[in-house]
């Protein structure tokens, strides 16, 4: 059983298991209209032509938080260094060639000083092929701790565990490595 701590992120989670019997499913599936309330809280990420990830999507809630609209931006823009980019990605890459989930909290401060810890989930989603070629994430913000040193986003994995979808896991993360 998963230890979901917010009821936001463990609703996501059901919503996009109903969609498919809990494997990936298609994206034409989703209907934002079922799930109004998570919508500012989500992100929906694919990769696009030159295999980046591109936000296609980005919730108010999550804009709000980073201090700046996502949607239609690539995601390796908004952080601090490849290294941390690459860490990042090799996480989404691995969501998707699974494929598997990811229910997870981080420490998180944005370039305006913002400071949380967030739980966060991500899941895969097929793209016409019926290859999963999306994410889908849902963040809700666990505690808020306002604004301290404004310093490039940083996000420290406090905990993670990989969702089983039914094709196996990879190795969790340790807790407190850096990720972004």
């Amino acid at each position: 059983m998963l230890g979901f701590r917010h009821s936001d992120t463990e609703r996501f989670y059901e919503y996009w298991r109903s969609l498919a019997d809990g494997k990936p499913p298609h994206f034409r599936l989703w209907d934002p209209i079922q799930i109004p309330k998570l919508m500012p809280n989500l992100l929906i990420l694919e990769t696009n032509a030159d295999n980046d990830f591109v936000y296609r999507f980005a919730g108010t809630a999550v804009c709000d938080f980073v201090g700046v609209e996502l949607t239609g931006r690539l995601m390796k823009d908004f952080f601090p260094s490849p290294e941390a980019y690459a860490a990042v990605e090799n996480v989404h890459r691995t969501l998707l060639e699974v494929p598997c989930g990811q229910l997870a909290s981080y420490l998180l401060r944005t370039t305006s000083g913002r400071e949380s810890i967030s739980e966060i989930v991500i899941l895969p989603m097929c793209g016409a092929d019926g290859v999963p070629d999306r994410l889908v994430v849902c963040m809700a913000i666990l505690e808020e701790y306002g604004f301290g040193e404004s310093t490039p986003e940083v996000s420290q994995n406090l905990s993670a565990e990989w969702i089983d979808l039914g094709f196996g896991v990879p190795e969790l993360l340790s807790a407190g490595e850096l990720v972004s």
